[in-house]
């Protein structure tokens, strides 16, 4: 069996900078329908995700308003880190204190 563990993740984090990036065409303040567009996803789940306090947001009629720094958090907050899973052998390593 080989030594490598291997690695899950889904996609690599963006740096902040990219992040910013992706807003900086938007206000300072955006709809669900931007925050939606932004994050591709459905405008349903940016709704759900404001009543469950997810994203910061304050309502506006039957609407959500979303400050940009707020879904830049959200964008930081759920960003995905690679991590690496031990193995057997890796535990066997562990547990003898070295290679066999």
């Amino acid at each position: 069996m080989s030594g490598l563990s291997p690695v899950s993740y889904h996609h690599s984090p963006l740096p902040q900078a990219e992040l910013e990036h992706l807003l900086a065409a938007y206000p300072d303040t955006l709809t669900v329908a931007e925050v939606a567009a932004v994050l591709r996803v459905h405008e349903r789940s940016v709704q759900r995700w404001a009543r469950e306090g997810r994203v910061a947001s304050v309502r506006v009629g039957r609407s959500y308003r979303f400050l940009r720094s707020d879904v830049l958090k959200l964008l930081h907050d759920a960003r995905i880190h690679a991590t690496v899973a031990p193995t057997p052998h890796d535990a066997d390593l562990q547990r003898t204190g070295g290679p066999a």
